[in-house]
Order: structure tokens, then C-alpha cells, then sequence
């Protein structure tokens, strides 16, 4: 009769574990990015931005389309760069 409550323990135990293990905290990755849309997005199509989560493995850009679509792009790369700038100036002329 001892050996029930005993792996029950054991099973609760493993249960915590993997949860605890997990290397980003609960709902995290879902603001993460997996991987970079390798596509230029055209600027008319955008409609906002946000960076992901510093804790995140991969730094990345959202951008956001007027159809509501995100995709995830890398901050490094030239198009983005001037598409947040003009973004940015379209933010202050509003």
C-alpha cells in the first residue's frame, strides 16, 4: 500500500521537473520567433512593428500588415532598417 502514494510522488515529482525545465518561461514563446521571413515586405502593406522579447534566442522585428498577418524579420538586414525608419517618420507627421 506504501508503494502507491510513493509513485504518485514520483510521477508529481517528474511532472514538475519538466515543466520547470522548460528554457523559457510559460507564454514566451509565443512572442518569440522561430525563424526570419526571408521576404521583402512592401512598406505600404505595414501598418505597425514591435521587437520581440529580449529573452528571446532569436532577436527579431514584427512586422504587422494591414490583413492583421505578422512575420518575423530580421533587424540586421537593410530593407528593415529603412522600413522602420520610414515607419517611424510616418508615426510623427501623424
Amino acid at each position: 500500500m506504501k508503494t502507491l502514494p510513493a509513485v504518485l510522488f514520483l510521477v508529481l515529482l517528474c511532472s514538475v521537473q519538466l515543466v520547470y525545465s522548460n528554457k523559457y518561461a510559460p507564454g514566451l514563446a509565443a512572442s518569440c520567433c522561430a525563424d526570419y521571413y526571408n521576404k521583402r515586405i512592401p512598406l505600404s502593406q505595414i501598418v505597425s512593428f514591435y521587437e520581440t522579447n529580449p529573452s528571446c534566442p532569436l532577436n527579431a522585428l514584427v512586422f504587422v500588415t494591414n490583413r492583421n498577418r505578422s512575420f518575423c524579420v530580421n533587424p540586421d538586414e537593410a530593407w528593415v532598417s529603412t522600413h522602420v525608419s520610414k515607419l517611424d517618420n510616418r508615426k510623427t507627421t501623424d
